[in-house]
């Protein structure tokens, strides 16, 4: 976190991310690990609540409220800390705490299939992950630009 700390104070203070200082750019390469590092860490301990509590329905319901608690903030709290904007609105882009919102959410859906099932679904993510950019062009014309922006919504985290 303290990494992350040091790479929004270089974001406010207006460097950079690229450049010849060594010491800007191993900061800004460090912090690419901390949003995966987040996301499994947020994975670790829904697993370990889910066998504290050993009960699917309540583990599917923690992940849920936890991750639209996280949606909200995101849109609310966080929004107006980066941009000291309070209008809702000229929201543009979302963040980790976005994407650990919804993966919370996906998360709690997932948790009632079997674990062979959940694997199948994580290698083809894995595998298949440039692909899911192209599910619009599947679509008729009538129905490509209208989906294709709830597409894009989901895919790029973008208002």
């Amino acid at each position: 976190m303290l990494l992350m700390v040091v790479d929004h104070v270089r974001v406010y203070s207006g460097i950079p991310a690229w450049g010849a200082d060594p010491a800007i750019f191993f900061t800004r390469w460090i912090t690419n690990f901390c949003a995966p590092g987040f996301a499994f860490f947020a994975g670790t301990s829904a697993y370990l609540y889910g066998q504290k509590v050993n009960s699917s329905g309540a583990l599917s319901r923690f992940l849920f409220v936890r991750g639209l608690i996280l949606i909200i903030l995101e849109l609310t709290v966080i929004h107006f800390f980066w941009s000291f904007n309070p209008n809702i609105t000229a929201f543009i882009l979302a963040g980790v705490i976005w994407m650990l919102g919804w993966s919370m959410i996906i998360l709690g859906m997932l948790t009632r299939l079997r674990t062979s099932i959940i694997l199948i679904i994580g290698i083809a993510m894995i595998a298949f992950q440039q692909i899911f950019q192209h599910v619009p062009l599947l679509l008729p014309q009538s129905a490509r630009e209208s989906f294709g922006k709830i597409w894009a919504f989901f895919l790029l985290y973008r208002l």
